[in-house]
């Protein structure tokens, strides 16, 4: 078969054979049939197609053929399909439909009659047959005896099934009806227990199924089950007429069994009053100046019916109300000490009724009384008990004075209330009683609250005023209080009254609040709220100030009172409290008078706060504390004078042509406002010197004041309003500077302004320069610079400040009277590079096909808005080849393989990390990195080559080192690993800069990695690395060939020549030791020692085989021992003849082994 001349035949038999379907006309030698079996899905997927039909027009003889059995048309195989499927479609008759069950139960009519001890039924099913032949219709009556069965005046045929039940069988002709009657009775004995009688049946099933059950005995209770809906339905005859009994209708569905339960009436005690029983629950709730009561009676009635209840109740009672849902109405009518309370109900109470009555009286309690507990007593019960419990309000007490027929009990004992408004306790006393009527006086007296405050005062005082808030903490033990009372000072006004919260204070809910005329004034607080426990209230206080000495400085003092409200209530059992005391910086305060005071620290008064303290308050110098005492407090004010600072900030900004200056001063004023400020300025600038802070105006003062300097004009600056507190005014002018040529200089002066009328004054200047001036103080500084101290722009100007000088060259600070001159040099600038390549880290996958995958990544900084770069030839692009700090950012494409990276939005002082991605098709092991035009600053250039495991590193080319260490395996020889992995060099490189994720996270790498780095490389082609590889197998083949194939070589050479051939490769091994480092470390490996063993093994296998059996020495000295061996046999006993040496011997050849 694999012989040409024999595959080509067969071949060709092939390509016949498969073709063979797609031959055109095939279809035409089809049956019908066989197209009829093809796929619907492959015909409807073939009609939307464009096909190609072939039709067959005999050109000779047309019109014979045509017409040679009439007419006759020749059409297409697909369309001859049509016709012929719709044809056979036409003669196939419609498929007929037959009910999915062929006879069913429709509706069973059921009448259960009661008689003696069995349940008689008759009942009436219907049925219809939906289709002709025979049916069993089953009727079930498993656990009944079937007393009659008759269909149309016949007996019906019953058959018996597996479960014991029966069945109907009956036959359907065509004709007949579909819907019969069948007449069926059926008789079961009924269960009887003590009071309650039952019967169940394994009855017929219907979705209409009704029951009609009689009794012959009136009022009896009957249940049936399942019961869907029932009617209580009037006893009938047999001739319709009414007669004695019970009759219920029921549905019951598609029910398994039928059960029917019935009860008889008990009959009672004829002609016997009813006997009754009570049990009572009394509950009595005493709140202040109401006691409400309730009383819940359970009546037993026995032997007969009650429609009408009596009931008794005290006379000083109010009745609220009677309830119950069978409650029809109720009245009271009076009798001397009590009230007869009359019930009548909707229907007569045979077994249970129950009754609540709620009572109520009107009694004050503040003076103490006593309270006879009232006792609802059942006029017509025989026998009355039951359980009272008695609940006090909070702020009440009640202790029993006599209980008289009751027996006291656990509060647990008593049930909870029925009714949804009533309370459920806790209950003070709980009691149990056996008869009524019984006796419960209780003394019940008001309970006074008990009332200790804890206050902070805190008292501020203004210039204009006094302004005060009282904060108290009510502790309020036993019983709650609804008002406050407080007594106010004289000469105050109420700002307002609030609730105040703390941890573990309530704030009081207030309602209203009212101040009562009178020496000294009352304020009352009422609350909306009940307060107990700890509740905080807030009073806030005003006094009006009209003293000229406090509004402005006059260095007169005035004795001012300060007071505090108190509050004030005969419950009041102690009162401790904290006054703190601030004042504002503008004014002097000392205390001349403290009584009821005691001096306290600060940290002490303000430790229980309620809201954290003011800088004011908290910085107060006086804080007291005092208790019961009154409180009088007199300070001695006096209004101090203001405090000036003055910070001045002289800004100098020298550029080509124009010095420009722009001075801010900067006021701390203290204690006290000011009208106005002065400045000395230099009289040369006056005119040219503008104020640019808004609403602030200024004039020469004239005439001048007596310490203005000479050549310096004073001026005033007043404001809108006064100046206070921080103040910033600011001025701006322009010095015109001679043009420098390159390398001049100039001297000029900066002019100094001087803050006046301070108390304190120090201010600092910041020199700014354009970029191609330089600024120094003329002649050093100690020479040009008088009172100034340099300091550094960059970290000591003040705060405020450094914005507005953030490019400032030389800054210098003063205290005291100060000069500056300046010297201003021009120098040329010089280009610099503006882009600078910290570390770069590039990582190149070689795959086995010789493509090569290139992740570039630089962490530089550039001042430039595009980055130029220049990719190798030929390289392709994956779908996000640049991204900026680990974004994508677009590649702008330029000429040939010049690419712009947009660097908009970056800081040139920040480093980011540039990714480049890309592919080179064919490049190999010579790596070419990505050129910069712009030829930017480059430091230090890592590179991670990954290589495919198959392929030998040898060696590599290039301004590179490589940064591997060299591991010995016992199988495998040298082994290169990179002294740096990927991760540490992927932090190296991204080290201060923010990355979303990690550049390793997409970029796949495979093999065996070989690192290498250089300083500062250089451009392509001079900094281009090259990789010396091998295949495995071609290099293991290589040196085993070479050791093999020198070994044999010298197979005939002598033993000379073989120890100067082994002395030759030695020293070739040295040398490439010291001149191709790597691939002697490759060539050491077990091929190399294999290949060796294996060129011993040749040579002493050839030395034994070819060369030790003819070499002549051993031959000589093999015939010397034989001659020796048979001259011993001759001489017998004589010693054996020394052999005479040979001449090879006395040479020195060799020896016999």
């Amino acid at each position: 078969m694999s012989n040409p001349t024999v595959r080509l035949p067969i071949l060709l038999c092939a390509a016949l054979v498969l073709s063979w379907p797609a031959v055109p006309g095939r279809a035409a030698y089809e049956s019908p049939g066989r197209a009829a079996d093809e796929p619907p899905e492959r015909a409807d997927a073939d009609a939307g197609k464009l096909q190609e039909k072939t039709v067959y027009i005999p050109y000779d003889r047309l019109r014979e053929i045509f017409e040679r059995e009439g007419r006759g048309v020749y059409l297409p195989y697909e369309e001859f399909q049509e016709l012929w499927r719709a044809a056979a479609a036409a003669k196939r008759p419609p498929p007929e439909t037959s009910p999915p069950v062929e006879a069913l139960v429709s509706q069973i009519l059921s009448e259960a009659t009661v008689s003696r001890d069995v349940v008689q039924v008759r009942a009436t099913v219907s049925i219809d047959l939906l289709t002709d032949g025979w049916h069993e219709i089953p009727l079930r009556l498993a656990d009944a005896a079937v007393t009659s069965a008759v269909l149309d005046d016949r007996p019906a045929r019953l058959v018996s099934d597996r479960a014991g039940g029966h069945r109907l069988l009956i036959e359907k002709r065509p004709g007949d009806p579909e819907r019969i009657e069948l007449s069926l009775e059926y008789a079961k004995a009924f269960t009887r227990s003590p009071g309650r009688n039952s019967v169940s049946f394994d009855a017929p099933q219907a979705p209409i199924n009704r029951w009609q059950v009689r009794i012959p005995e009136t009022g009896v209770k009957i249940d049936i089950h399942p019961m869907i809906a029932a009617t209580q339905a009037p006893a009938e005859g047999a001739e319709g007429t009414p007669e004695e009994g019970t009759a219920v209708l029921a549905f019951v569905g598609a029910a398994p069994s039928v059960q029917i339960d019935w009860t008889l009436p008990a009959e009672g005690a004829t002609g016997l009053k009813a006997l009754i029983g009570v049990q009572t629950v009394q509950r009595v709730w005493i709140h202040e100046g109401v006691v409400r009561t309730q009383a819940q009676l359970t009546y037993d009635i026995r032997r007969g019916a009650v429609d009408r209840l009596s009931l008794e109740a005290p006379a000083d009672q109010k009745v609220v109300s009677v309830y119950d849902a069978n409650v029809r109405q109720w009245s009271v009518e009076p009798a001397g000490d009590v009230q007869l309370i009359s019930v009548e109900l909707f229907e007569p109470s045979q077994a249970t009724q129950e009754v609540s009555v709620e009572l109520e009286r009107f009694i004050d309690f503040s003076t103490g009384q006593t309270l006879t507990a009232p006792v609802v007593r059942a006029l017509d019960a025989g026998r009355q008990q039951g359980l009272v419990g008695v609940g006090v309000a909070e702020g009440l007490r009640a202790e029993p004075v006599r209980w008289t027929g009751l027996m006291q009990i656990d509060a647990a004992e008593m049930p909870k209330p029925s009714g949804a408004g009533a309370a459920a306790g806790p209950w003070a006393l709980s009691f149990r009683f056996a008869s009524v009527p019984f006796d419960l006086a209780l003394k019940v007296e008001k309970i006074e609250p008990r009332i200790t405050v804890d206050a902070l005062a805190e008292v501020r005082l203004e210039p204009h005023g006094i302004t005060g808030e009282f904060q108290a903490i009510f502790t309020i033990e036993k019983a709650g209080i609804f008002s406050l009372e407080f007594e106010l000072p004289a000469g105050y006004t109420l700002s307002g009254v609030r609730g105040i919260s703390a941890q573990g204070v309530t704030p009081v809910v207030v309602e209203s609040r009212q101040v009562s005329a009178g020496d000294p004034p009352r304020l009352t607080v009422n609350l909306s709220r009940r307060a107990i426990g700890r509740a905080g209230c807030a009073v806030s206080l005003f006094r009006a100030l009209d003293e000229a000495d406090l509004r402005t400085p006059t260095g007169r003092s005035i004795d001012v009172p300060i007071a505090i409200p108190r509050v004030v209530d005969s419950r009041l059992e102690r009162t401790s409290g904290r006054l703190i005391v601030g004042t504002p910086e503008s004014l002097r305060a000392s205390p001349m008078n403290a009584s009821g005071l005691r001096t306290i620290p600060a940290a002490e008064a303000l430790a229980e706060r309620t809201a954290a303290p003011t800088k004011e308050v908290a910085e107060g110098s006086l804080t007291y504390s005092f208790a019961d005492e009154p409180v009088a407090l007199t300070l001695r004010v006096e209004r101090r004078k203001p405090y000036v600072t003055a910070r001045q900030f002289l800004f100098a900004r020298i550029e080509p042509g124009v010095v420009k200056y722009d001075a801010s001063f900067l006021y701390d004023i203290r204690y006290s406002d000011v009208e106005s400020l002065r400045i000395d300025v230099p009289s040369d600038l006056v005119g040219r010197i503008q104020c640019d802070t808004k609403g602030v105006r200024e004039s020469v003062i004239e005439p001048a004041p007596n310490d203005l300097a000479q050549g310096f004009t004073a001026l005033r600056l007043r404001h809108d309003a006064r100046f206070a507190r921080n103040a910033v005014v600011k001025f701006s002018w322009e010095t015109k500077l001679e043009s420098l040529d390159v390398g001049e200089s100039r001297d000029f002066a900066i002019p100094r302004l001087k803050a006046m009328e301070v108390d304190r004054a120090w201010g600092q200047i910041a020199l700014a320069k354009a970029e191609t001036i330089d600024v120094r103080p003329a002649g050093g500084p100690e020479a040009a610079a008088t009172g100034l101290r340099p300091i550094d722009p960059r970290h000591d100007l003040m705060d405020g400040i450094a914005s507005i000088a953030a490019d400032a060259a030389r800054a210098f600070e003063f205290h005291q009277d100060w000069s500056l001159v300046v010297t201003a040099t021009r120098y040329k600038l010089e280009e610099v590079k503006r882009t600078s390549i910290e570390r770069a880290l590039l990582r190149m996958v070689v795959t086995r096909g010789g493509q090569v995958s290139v992740q570039a990544l630089y962490r530089l900084r550039s001042a430039h808005q595009r980055l130029a770069l220049k990719m190798p030839g030929g390289v392709e692009f994956d779908t996000d080849p640049v991204r900026i700090n680990g974004r994508p950012v677009s590649l702008e494409r330029g000429q040939a393989d010049e690419y712009f990276v947009p660097l908009g939005g970056q800081d040139p002082d920040v480093p980011f990390l540039l990714e480049v991605r890309y592919t080179q098709p064919r490049g190999g092991t010579r790596f070419s990195p990505p050129v910069f035009p712009s030829e930017p600053a480059v430091q230090k250039v890592c590179v991670t080559a990954y290589l495919p495991p198959e392929r030998v590193f040898l060696g590599s080319m290039g301004p590179w080192t490589d940064e591997l260490r060299w591991e010995w395996r016992y199988w495998r020889g040298f082994v290169p690993r990179p002294m740096t992995y990927d991760p540490l060099l992927l932090g190296w490189v991204s080290e201060g800069v923010s990355l979303p994720a990690g550049p390793s996270d997409s970029f796949q790498v495979d093999g065996l990695p070989f690192a290498f780095s250089a300083l500062q490389p250089p451009a392509p082609p001079e900094g281009t690395l090259s990789l010396v590889t091998m295949d495995e197998d071609w290099w293991n083949g290589l040196v085993l060939g070479a050791l093999l194939i020198g070994g044999l070589l010298l197979l005939r050479a002598g033993g000379g020549a073989r120890f100067l051939a082994v002395g030759a490769f030695l020293t070739a091994g040295i040398l490439c030791g010291v001149f191709l480092p790597t691939l002697s470390l490759q060539l050491f490996d077990p091929v190399t020692g294999c290949a060796i063993l294996v060129v011993l093994v040749v040579w002493l296998v050839h030395y034994l085989v070819r060369v030790r059996p003819h070499d002549p020495v051993l031959l000589a000295r093999r015939q010397a021992r034989e001659e020796t061996r048979l001259a011993r046999i001759r001489a017998g006993t004589r010693q054996p003849a020394v052999a005479t040496p040979t001449p090879e011997q006395q040479k020195g050849g060799p020896q016999d082994e």
